[in-house]
């Protein structure tokens, strides 16, 4: 009997790693938006310099009262750029990657 183990796919390690730090780094902008003396669009650059945003992402800064609708935003834009990027892996090799990233965090 010939069995094929299907391979079950997920997210990377370093693309969990890679969208928290984003996200806490993001969190902090809006956190002094206030405060902030440049221009939003050099804020974002020096936050992440492949990320990807346009006006809408500029406008929602602005104009979103709440941080959800604007890194909703962030995320609808930079997804494709992401999910080329950081490529699925099989699950076994993720949880290994996981475990590596969380020990060297926890040390």
């Amino acid at each position: 009997m010939n069995i094929q183990k299907n391979k079950f796919l997920v997210e990377s390690g370093n693309s969990l790693l890679h969208r928290f730090i984003l996200k806490k780094r993001v969190t902090e902008l809006w956190n002094k938006r206030n405060s902030i003396n440049n221009s939003i669009e050099e804020e974002l650059k020096s936050i992440e310099t492949e990320m990807v945003f346009d006006q809408n992402i500029i406008e929602a800064f602005r104009t979103s009262t709440y941080f959800g609708e604007w890194f909703q935003e962030i995320k609808l834009l930079n997804k494709l750029r992401w999910k080329a990027e950081f490529q699925a892996v099989e699950i076994d090799e993720a949880i290994v990657d996981l475990r590596s990233i969380l020990s060297n965090y926890s040390s």
